[in-house]
């Protein structure tokens, strides 16, 4: 396990299960950016959040995208 500081973002958070994370970075890249008011904020990192629950495809994972708004 390592322990790394991020720095503060905006986030954009997408709720999808393991099973569909695949599928959920496709929307996110594919439409999601280009539709929405924001764009992909390159100085802070994008990560996954997995809680606590049983191992299986619909275990929920939690996507935080770093964004900034559009100018």
């Amino acid at each position: 396990l390592v322990v790394r500081e991020a720095p503060v973002a905006t986030e954009a958070i997408f709720e999808c299960t393991v099973d569909t994370i695949s599928q959920t970075y496709s929307f996110i890249h594919g439409e999601w950016l280009q539709t929405s008011g924001y764009e992909y904020d390159h100085s802070a990192p994008d990560f996954e959040y997995y809680p606590p629950a049983a191992p299986s495809g619909e275990q929920p994972v939690f996507i935080h995208i770093p964004v900034t708004p559009k100018a």
